[in-house]
């Protein structure tokens, strides 16, 4: 797996691309010439030489346009099949595999095949971006989701392909291609448009004067604040020394409703209108929903996600309570909420609608009451209807635990007295409030107060009552009855929703102190995701990279294997950070949901949660959510752990190893010397006395040699890796350089040595001699030992503008492809058998360094190796 835009931990977040810019040609409806202002932008960049490619223009064989996008280099079309029909779709991965400078993609809001990558194509330039691709794209106005019920409302057409309002933010230049009504409309009538009785009746539609007119002021007024949002940007940058007067921001109140769809688009509109940002506010209640209720609160929610709201929740029984409360602590100065149809004996009990509670107690919050269409009739219908699927069983236990009061105590009634019967009833109803809801505690007060008059108040089996103590009494019953039951049933209702708050807490805290526990990694991750697990009600699965292999993923709990089909998303995820899977905008077909383990900018794992087909709630995905920051810093915590004990092994080992070397160089050193010493004077009394042993001594001398150069190439990588020698300045002779270098490698070498063909252009330069004889007897060694016999060898020194040049080439074997690895210490390059430590070169590009130079190797056209010292330029005498 590919996971370029994920470094290790060592790396720096600039290993991240940077984000590509996009340009987005606006219009206010098709023909105004979007595309084809968009061609003549690519061309302009193409004499600049950019390069420039076509992802997926739409021409609607207007032949100017065609003509202008058949001199681009075009990127071909993906081919699907779709219900037996085939499809070409926007060629996404060929795309990102091209990895040009520009890449331009028409129609933004245009809708995918399903079996796409993403469902909608805006989410493929999203990715581009990503990617550091530039884009330059083309929409309507009436394609932006807070514009879509403006523009139904307007010409009755349904807007099915839509983008969210946040894409115009993402663009760092928008041009709006603009054209009078009646220009387009004479383009309209001359087929540029649309073609033949299409156009006629597109005339009389969509197209209308009036319409446009519309439109082109929508297009206009939505341009015009971004362009009022980039000067805001502008001035705080200008003015970070003083502070700018505090701005509008508004918040809407979201719940389950389908009304709270327009009510979200009405707050864009208005946010944009005063350049303000906004909130989507939603209020959870004791009482969970129902499935249906949460799917249209978490459509809703996603809506202002999209249309760029943040989202604030807030938890109580008293919703304008927890409206007002959210609203100070968001900073809010204006709130939007829905006109409240109810009833006038429900603000009796409720104490006014949720528009009256929010004016009487807003404190300086402006409120904005958004009116909504005349359906009160169907509403109240449907909630007639669906009392058939409600809940009945509360209702039935609560007329039937009257029932059984009243019929236990029927033949005591007597000896009670129906006084004390009525105290007994309104016990029942308090009991009831802590079991039951709020609907059937008020249907149990409602039966008792109406059962303990008809069997017990006299006269018996009638409804009517004669006495006034016991009217007052009956009147108290229900009002303390309802009342009492209310409010049980409200403690009920709090503590419920105390307890899911709760046990969320509560995961989170076990979740945290999981990841806390002092043991292996494993484990604690296993045990965190089992708590993951137990909050979301589904099997969640971490998936990160392997550190000793990135390309290669580890899944926990372990045993757990990936289909082809997730290991992709997995990569999608990796180099995204954004999630994908199921129910989101991303690859939506895969039956999981895949969540990113964020640590800052990148993703360091993925969160696989096993839905099955079911969904999940808003609550639970937001925990999880959570949950995976927390697990990114435990990853990167443990990362930095590693990475530390990792450095701590390898820097003792290195001490060691230093001091190994170190030690066992001096003490062969001092031997070797007196063995080759007492050699080199029994080889000379041999020599003289004509002895028979020479060779063997002469070997063996030879030996001795090769051991100390050893020896001494250890003690100068101890030395140069140290950081303790320090290069002279003084006059070297490279004439006598030259020929000192020849005899000890004819000494050491033998004849063969003697062939070195030396070119010298200086005759003497200001460097540190030691280290210039070592730097290249350390190459001409390397290629003695390296060449067969009869290899030509050349030594040149010559002056360059980058400064004085010294190489050492031959006409050999040559060298393998990737030259840098014959630079680390203990190679031998492709030939294993080369007797050595395989230090020679380490040491000469070492020496080249210290001396401020560099080392390079190369293979000659003709065959052969060249090595290439440049030390900088300094002081030096020429050659007559």
């Amino acid at each position: 797996m590919n996971r370029d835009s994920q470094p290790s931990g060592d790396e720096s977040s600039s290993a991240h691309r940077r984000r590509g810019r996009l340009k987005i040609f606006f219009g206010m409806s098709p023909g105004v010439g979007k595309t084809y202002a968009m061609l003549q932008a690519a061309h302009a960049k193409l004499k600049e030489g950019v390069d420039v490619v076509a992802g997926v223009v739409e021409t609607h064989g207007r032949a100017e346009t065609e003509a202008l996008l058949a001199e681009l280099e075009a990127i071909p079309l993906k081919r699907f099949t779709y219900r037996g029909t085939g499809f070409r779709e926007f060629n996404l991965d060929a795309a990102l595999e091209r990895q040009a400078q520009i890449v331009l993609v028409d129609e933004l809001a245009h809708t995918n095949v399903p079996g796409s990558r993403h469902p909608k194509r805006y989410q493929d330039v999203e990715e581009l971006l990503s990617n550091g691709v530039h884009v330059y794209t083309t929409v309507n106005v009436q394609h932006l989701e807070s514009r879509a019920d403006q523009v139904e409302a307007l010409s009755g057409v349904v807007v099915r392909e839509r983008v969210p309002d946040t894409v115009l933010e993402w663009a760092d230049e928008i041009e709006i291609v603009d054209l009078s009504p009646e220009g387009l409309r004479r383009r309209l009538e001359e087929g540029k448009v649309y073609l033949g009785d299409k156009a006629a009746t597109a005339a009389e539609a969509f197209f209308s004067a009036r319409n446009l007119s519309a439109l082109r002021e929508m297009a206009l007024r939505s341009t015009a604040e971004r362009v009022n949002r980039d000067l805001v940007k502008v001035l705080k940058q200008e003015r970070d020394a003083r502070p700018l007067p505090t701005g509008e921001r508004i918040m809407v109140a979201v719940g389950p409703s389908p009304f709270s769809e327009r009510l979200i688009r009405w707050t864009k509109r208005y946010a944009d209108s005063l350049n303000a940002g906004w909130v989507a506010a939603h209020v959870e209640q004791a009482e969970p929903l129902d499935p249906k209720a949460q799917k249209r609160l978490e459509a809703n929610l996603e809506l202002a996600r999209q249309l760029g709201a943040e989202i604030a929740a807030g938890a109580g029984e008293d919703i304008a309570a927890s409206l007002l409360r959210t609203a100070r602590r968001e900073l809010v100065t204006q709130i939007v909420v829905g006109r409240s149809p109810r009833s006038w004996l429900r603000r009796l009990f409720s104490g006014g609608s949720l528009t009256e509670r929010l004016v009487t107690n807003s404190q300086g919050v402006a409120v904005h009451v958004v009116p909504g269409e005349r359906q009160r009739a169907r509403v109240g219908w449907a909630r007639i209807t669906k009392l058939e699927r409600f809940q009945v069983q509360p209702y039935l236990w609560a007329a039937a635990s009257v029932l059984g009061l009243g019929l236990a105590v029927y033949p005591f009634r007597a000896e009670l007295g129906y006084w004390t019967i009525a105290l007994l009833f309104l016990s029942l109803t308090i009991v009831g409030g802590f079991i039951f809801s709020r609907g059937s505690v008020l249907l149990l007060a409602l039966l008792s107060a109406l059962g303990w008059n008809f069997f017990y108040v006299p006269p018996q089996f009638t409804f009517r009552i004669h006495s006034g103590q016991d009217i007052l009494l009956f009147l108290i019953l229900l009002l303390v009855a309802v009342t009492m039951g209310q409010l049980t049933a409200r403690l009920r209702a709090l503590r419920l929703a105390e307890q899911r708050r709760e046990t969320r807490t509560f995961a989170l805290f076990r979740f945290l102190d999981c990841l806390n526990l002092q043991v292996g990694p494993e484990q604690t991750i296993e045990g965190a995701l089992a708590h993951a697990s137990e909050v979301s009600g589904h099997s969640v699965h971490l998936i990160t990279p392997r550190p000793e292999s990135p390309a290669e993923v580890a899944v926990f709990p372990s045993g757990t294997e990936l289909s082809s089909k997730e290991k992709g998303v997995v990569e999608w995820v990796f180099q995204n950070g954004t999630m994908a899977g199921a129910h989101t905008g991303n690859l939506p077909e895969v039956a999981s949901l895949f969540v990113p383990v964020p640590i800052g900018e990148r993703s360091v794992g993925v969160l696989r949660v096993q839905l099955g087909g079911e969904s999940i709630s808003l609550a639970a995905r937001d925990l999880l959510l959570q949950m995976s920051h927390l697990l990114g810093r435990f990853l990167e915590r443990e990362n930095l752990r590693a990475r530390v004990a990792r450095a701590e092994i390898a820097e003792a080992s290195q001490r060691l190893q230093k001091t190994l070397l170190d030690t066992v160089s001096h003490e062969l050193k001092t031997p070797l010397t007196i063995i080759l010493s007492a050699l080199e004077q029994v080889s000379l009394k041999l020599e003289r006395t004509g002895g028979g042993e020479h060779d063997l001594i002469a070997d063996a001398e030879c030996s001795a040699r090769r051991l100390l150069r050893n020896v001494n190439m250890l003690l100068d990588m101890t030395r140069f890796e140290g950081g303790v020698v320090r290069p002279k300045n003084e006059f070297v002779d490279l004439y006598d350089l030259c020929q000192r270098l020849r005899e000890d490698l004819v000494h050491e070498f033998g004849e063969r040595a003697r062939s070195i063909d030396f070119r010298v252009a200086a005759e003497s330069i200001r460097s540190d001699e030691a280290l210039l004889y070592q730097l290249f007897n350390q190459l001409l060694a390397n290629a003695l030992g390296h060449t067969p016999a009869g290899t030509n060898i050349h030594c040149e020194m010559r002056d360059t503008a980058p400064g004085l040049e010294f190489v050492v080439s031959d006409d050999g074997p040559g060298l393998p492809e990737n030259v840098e690895t014959l630079f680390e210490p203990f190679s031998h390059g492709s030939e294993p058998r080369v007797k050595g430590l395989g230090l020679g070169l380490s040491i000469a590009r070492r020496i080249s360094q210290i001396l401020g130079g560099s080392l390079h190797a190369a293979s000659n056209l003709e065959g052969g190796a060249r090595f290439t010292a440049i030390l900088p330029g300094s002081e030096r005498r020429e050659t007559p």
